[in-house]
């Protein structure tokens, strides 16, 4: 795994649906986590943990322009009579650090959808989700 050998500037980094990269974005979090079982007995003096399982959460914000096809999409996800309806994970996302060279990939839930509206800003919205199943780093 090759990887970065500088600082990437937050300004090239890209969230992409599919093969499309989701326009207006802002920024986006990948918080990953490995769920510990605390194994300590009696007389221990320190703490033991067995490893448990591997997951990822996080969020991804925007301005708001929903003639964007990627965005329409995640607000249509809770819009209507039965939200989630169609199929509640989303497959094939990807959280592109530089071009497409340094990136994680996986399959998410979206848990909410939040659209902010201020007098004197444009509107905009935060997307928090949860990852579903393995998720890959793919580094060159």
């Amino acid at each position: 795994m090759a990887g970065n050998t500088a600082p990437i500037h937050g300004k090239v980094c890209r969230i992409v649906d599919g093969s499309t990269a989701i326009a207006f974005t802002n920024g986006w979090t990948l918080d990953f986590s490995i769920d510990l079982a605390e194994s300590s007995s009696q007389g221990d003096n320190w703490k033991k943990y067995v490893v448990g399982l591997a997951g990822v959460t996080g969020s991804f914000t925007g301005k708001l322009v929903l003639g964007n096809t990627q965005q329409a999409a995640l607000a249509a996800y809770f819009s209507g009579a039965n939200p989630h309806n169609s199929g509640a994970v989303i497959s094939d996302f990807t959280f592109d650090l530089e071009d497409g060279t340094d990136y994680w990939s996986g399959s998410l839930f979206v848990n909410t959808f939040t659209i902010n509206s201020q007098i004197a800003d444009v509107v905009t919205f935060t997307a928090n989700f949860t990852g579903h199943d393995t998720w890959t780093l793919t580094s060159t």
